[in-house]
């Protein structure tokens, strides 16, 4: 292109060019010099438009000069129509954003000029609201007439179905995380919206729509999977469901889902330790001589029983005969069943994956309860001295220390420490790592004195005896509250407890337990601890 057509394209025409500048037949990105707009055209033909009309070419800059009367005229007659422009004037047809001041309401909205002049513009947020109204009642209307010819299996099955659908697109990530398509039986890919218990059995056990509808109980299955679910038990409660749930089904899904998830085990049902002993284990296996009993709560606290020891005597009778009995409170199942298997599965020996402590780094961490929380059944401490392992830079086993717990009646002295957790993750074995942890402690802290305790329900001591502790004694049984039904630790039923938290219900005449029996709370006993301890 010659300069000179350059020169005049900007001096006069008020135009230069952005970029390479080839012929001046080929297009080119303009910007204008005035308003700094930038648009496609040929400068040939704005060199001519400009010799022959005189203006500069520029569309923003041309139109304001034809139409500026204009556009100001039809903003006056947008204010005289009562409308308050939020946006700026762009043009007649152009959408720009209203507000309707002969309206209450105040909300804005896009539109365009010439809509509002033709006199059909009123206040669309509101008009919109009065459709939605009206569809909402004709749907309820509809909604109603479709009820009247249907019977209470129908209807509640229709509720529950509408419930789920929102519950669905709610909890979206929490149902079906993976994104699995949804489509009608038959299809290769299809997946299912499934309630974990049927809606039919939610309705015949009295569970209110809305909980059957509970995400806990949503989940996505394959088709194929959803067509024969009534042919296999079910092992899962949601923990929504269980309080509709009869204690003789709590039992069978427990009892069912450990018995699939170690197919490989082989158990008999109620085994009976010997014919002039009133006690059966539900689950045994002969090959790994362990027994599995499910507490639910409704049969086996205090008052149903009539005894404190019930428990405590069949892990004594069970240890005298070589059988090592495991105890599982229904409430451990149902909010950390997961945990309770991958416990079993240790017991069983069936872990997934071995490793050796040799090849684990142990250091001193800040937080373990996340760890604690996933891998012990008792959850996170409040512990001093934090102990970590590593393999490959993954957290694999943990081990808490605390001076004595005066919660506990128990006094300090330098020195003594009391062993709070030990947990290994329950995916792995990590051979020899409590003795690794230990070891550390003992040679980086000052001690002089280290106890701990083994849940009878879970543990014979073995790991202890291998540390080098020495049993101390047995604890008797010990009680929790079952509140809501969840155990609640007696240190928060003491009687000074219950006479603030109930004043109005509270006898001082009474035991504590006369208290809560009369507040409506009984308790269960476990089968006590093992005190194992080491002196340096």
């Amino acid at each position: 292109m010659k300069p000179e057509y350059v020169d005049f394209l900007k001096n006069e025409v008020g135009l230069t060019i952005v970029g390479k500048k080839l012929t001046s037949n080929d297009p080119h990105t303009l910007k204008c010099v005035e308003c700094g707009n930038k648009f496609e055209a040929t400068p040939k033909a704005k060199i001519r438009s400009y010799k022959k009309s005189g203006l500069s070419g520029c569309p923003e800059c041309t139109h304001k000069k034809r139409y500026s009367g204009v556009d100001s005229k039809n903003e006056e007659r947008i204010t005289e129509l009562g409308y308050k422009l939020v946006g700026k004037y762009t043009g007649l047809k152009s959408k720009v954003e209203v507000i309707n001041l002969n309206c209450e309401c105040g909300r804005s909205w896009e539109t365009t000029p010439e809509h509002i002049f033709s006199g059909r513009s009123f206040c669309r947020p509101c008009n919109d609201d009065k459709k939605r109204q009206r569809f909402d009642t004709q749907n309820k209307i509809r909604h109603a007439e479709s009820l009247k010819n249907l019977d209470d299996l129908s209807i509640y099955r229709k509720t529950v179905r509408i419930l789920s659908e929102q519950t669905y697109k709610a909890y979206f990530n929490i149902i079906n995380p993976d994104g699995f398509p949804r489509g009608r039986s038959g299809n290769m890919d299809a997946y299912h919206l499934d309630h974990i218990y049927s809606i039919q059995y939610c309705f015949y056990h009295d569970v209110p729509p809305e909980i059957c509808a509970h995400h806990e109980n949503l989940r996505i299955i394959k088709w194929e999977e959803n067509a024969k679910k009534w042919k296999v038990p079910l092992a899962h409660i949601p923990n929504i469901i269980k309080p509709y749930v009869s204690t003789s089904e709590r039992y069978d899904a427990f009892y069912n889902s450990i018995a699939s998830t170690f197919n490989s085990v082989s158990f008999k049902t109620n085994f009976v330790f010997d014919l002039n002993n009133p006690y059966t284990i539900p689950l045994y296996s002969p090959s790994h001589n362990i027994g599995i009993m499910f507490l639910v709560f409704d049969d086996f606290v205090e008052q149903r029983l009539g005894t404190k020891s019930y428990l405590h005597k069949i892990k004594e009778y069970a240890e005298s005969t070589g059988i090592k009995m495991l105890f599982v409170f229904e409430d451990e199942w149902f909010d950390n069943r997961e945990l309770v298997i991958s416990k079993i599965r240790h017991q069983l020996g069936n872990s997934l994956n071995k490793i050796y402590a040799r090849k684990c780094v142990v250091k001193p961490i800040d937080s373990v309860s996340d760890f604690l929380n996933t891998h012990h059944i008792q959850g996170a401490d409040n512990s001093s001295v934090k102990l970590g392992a590593f393999y490959e830079n993954e957290l694999v086993a943990v081990m808490t220390f605390t001076p004595p717990r005066a919660f506990m009646n128990k006094k300090r002295i330098a020195g003594h420490w009391e062993l709070s957790r030990f947990a290994a993750h329950t995916d792995k074995i990590v051979v020899g790592i409590a003795s690794k942890l230990l070891a550390h402690f003992k040679n980086n802290y000052e001690w002089e004195y280290i106890y701990s305790y083994a849940d009878r329900r879970w543990s014979n001591g073995n790991t202890y005896d291998k540390l080098g502790f020495a049993l101390e004694h047995k604890t008797p049984p010990n009680y929790f509250y079952i509140v809501d039904g969840v155990r609640k630790h007696r240190w928060n039923f003491r009687k000074d407890v219950i006479r603030d938290k109930f004043p109005t219900s509270f006898d001082a005449n009474k035991t504590e337990y006369e208290n809560m029996l009369s507040l409506g709370y009984d308790r269960i006993w476990d089968c006590g601890h093992l005190k194992y301890s080491i002196e340096k």
